[in-house]
């Protein structure tokens, strides 16, 4: 009986190895396509950079680059707050015409448009520390008019609260209010829900983002939207950029009982 187990217990471990060996090659294989397509969509990325240079300068705050664009001359300056998850491209119609009237600057906030993204929580009042330092790098003279889109109103508000010095005026455009979320039927529900996938999202996006995947199903190569065509390449290029932003996260973070009285 011990003759006849012995070769199929060999032969299970023969195949055993088999597999491994397979397994082995084939997640190498995959890694191997992953580093590839990685690199890829970073040659790509830089080629596109290149032949769209971007308008305006970067600063360093707190140790990772920050991007604003100032146009135009006149006192005060405006300084322009997107709404959650828009780059600074948002107000490429409103600025230059805007611009010949007075100085006016718009901005990426961490990990939107050109800024790097950072760690750490994305509340109102890290947002509004950060911008306070790209304003003094960025030489914009106080005081200037803030405005605030959507939910930049609620970052302009906390703002002009904790440097009130700084801000000659408020503009806020259809802004979010700071106890709507209690206030609107139904909002606390929905807010909660999706704070919950927040995190994960925004990793999933990342992912796809830079492993090239979105790049290679034809998501980063798009008609730019109407405004843009008034525009030239530096304008057109963001369709291309394909990054991932953090404005979950600073939903996620939103505390509407800490930027001040309605």
């Amino acid at each position: 009986m011990k003759s006849q187990a012995q070769p199929i217990h060999s032969g299970r471990r023969s195949f055993g190895r088999s597999v491994a060996r397979l397994t082995a090659i084939s997640a190498a294989i995959c890694v191997l396509l992953l580093l590839a397509l990685s690199l890829w969509n970073l040659a790509a990325a830089k080629w596109q950079h290149k032949r769209n240079p971007v308008h305006g300068s970067f600063y360093a705050v707190e140790g990772l680059p920050m991007h604003i664009d100032c146009s135009g001359t006149g006192s005060p300056a405006v300084v322009m707050e997107a709404a959650a998850s828009a780059p600074w491209s948002l107000w490429r119609k409103a600025q230059p015409e805007l611009s010949q009237i007075t100085r006016v600057c718009s901005y990426d906030r961490a990990g939107h448009g050109w800024s790097e993204p950072r760690k750490g929580p994305r509340d109102a009042e890290t947002i509004v520390r950060e911008l306070h330092s790209l304003l003094d790098k960025a030489g914009v003279k106080r005081p200037f008019v803030l405005a605030g889109h959507s939910a930049g109103g609620l970052f302009v508000r906390e703002y002009a609260r904790e440097f009130p010095a700084d801000v000659a005026g408020v503009a806020l455009i259809e802004s979010s209010s700071p106890r709507q979320i209690d206030e609107l039927p139904g909002f606390r529900a929905s807010y909660e829900e999706d704070k919950q996938g927040a995190e994960r999202e925004l990793w999933e996006d990342r992912l796809r983002v830079w492993s090239g995947w979105r790049r290679l199903l034809g998501q980063c190569a798009g008609t730019p939207a109407p405004s843009a065509h008034s525009f030239p390449g530096w304008a057109r290029r963001c369709v291309g950029e394909c990054r991932a932003c953090d404005g979950c996260r600073e939903l996620s973070n939103f505390r509407p009982l800490d930027f001040g009285p309605p």
